[in-house]
C-alpha cells in the first residue's frame, strides 16, 4: 500500500498488466479507473468490482472479490524468475546439445563417454524441440487446441524418462580420469537442469495430457 493509499497488484506470466486499487474504506478497495493503469489491463474487465482486503498484522495477505480470492504469489511465481528460468534451461540445453555433438564428432572416447554425450544430446534436443514447438502454437492455444499438442507433450514425458540416467552417468564422469573438470561440471548441470525442468513443466501443467 502505497502513501495514498493505493495498492498495486504487479503483473505476473498468467496476468500480464498490472492493476491499482484505492482505498475507499477500511479494508475495501476499488479498481482506479482513471490512474496509472495501461490499456488492455485484465483488471479493466473489473472496473465496478470491489475488493475486501484480509490482512495480518496490518498487512495485506490476499483479496476477496465476487470472482473468488486473490492472494499474494510467492518468489518462484513471479513473471522475473520464470524468464530467468527459461533462459537458464536454454542456455544449458544448447550448450549441452553443442558439446555433446561436438563430443561425438570430433573427439570419440570410451563406449561410456560416448554414451553418455549421445544421452545428454538426446535429452537436450528434444527439450529445445518442445520449447520451440510450444513457442509456435502458442498463440493457437487461446482460440482452440491444436492436435499437434498432443504429439509436443509427448517430448517431456520422454525426457523426463531418459533424465533418470544423467545422474548415474554424471557420477561415472566424476570417477573417469578421461574427463575433464569441465566436462564433468557441464554434465552435472545438465543433469541437474534436465531434472530441474520436469518441475517447471509441471507447475505449467506441461507434463502429460493436462487439458
Amino acid at each position: 500500500m502505497t502513501a495514498d493509499n493505493t495498492l498495486c497488484v504487479p503483473e505476473t506470466l498468467k496476468t500480464p498488466n498490472p492493476a491499482y486499487l484505492q482505498a475507499i474504506e477500511p479494508s475495501l478497495l476499488q479498481l482506479r479507473v482513471k490512474g496509472k493503469e495501461p490499456p488492455g489491463s485484465y483488471f479493466m474487465t473489473q472496473s465496478n468490482s470491489r475488493f475486501v482486503a484480509a490482512e495480518k498484522d496490518g498487512k495485506i495477505t490476499s483479496l476477496l472479490t465476487n470472482n473468488g480470492v486473490w492472494s499474494k504469489i510467492s518468489w518462484y511465481e513471479t513473471r522475473t524468475f520464470h524468464w530467468a528460468l527459461i533462459c537458464w534451461f536454454v542456455l544449458i540445453f544448447m550448450s549441452g546439445l553443442v558439446i555433446g555433438i561436438l563430443a561425438l564428432t570430433r573427439f570419440p572416447e570410451t563406449a561410456e563417454h560416448q554414451l553418455a554425450q549421445l544421452l545428454a544430446v538426446l535429452i537436450c534436443g528434444l527439450n529445445l524441440s518442445f520449447m520451440i514447438g510450444m513457442l509456435l502454437i502458442i498463440g493457437e492455444l487461446i482460440y482452440e487446441t491444436p492436435k499437434k499438442l498432443a504429439l509436443l507433450l509427448c517430448i517431456p514425458i520422454s525426457t523426463s524418462i531418459l533424465a533418470i540416467g544423467l545422474p548415474v552417468l554424471a557420477i561415472l564422469a566424476w570417477m573417469n580420469p578421461e574427463w575433464s573438470f569441465i566436462e564433468q561440471l557441464h554434465y552435472l548441470l545438465v543433469s541437474l537442469t534436465a531434472h530441474g525442468f520436469i518441475p517447471f513443466l509441471n507447475y505449467w501443467n506441461l507434463l502429460g495430457f493436462r487439458y
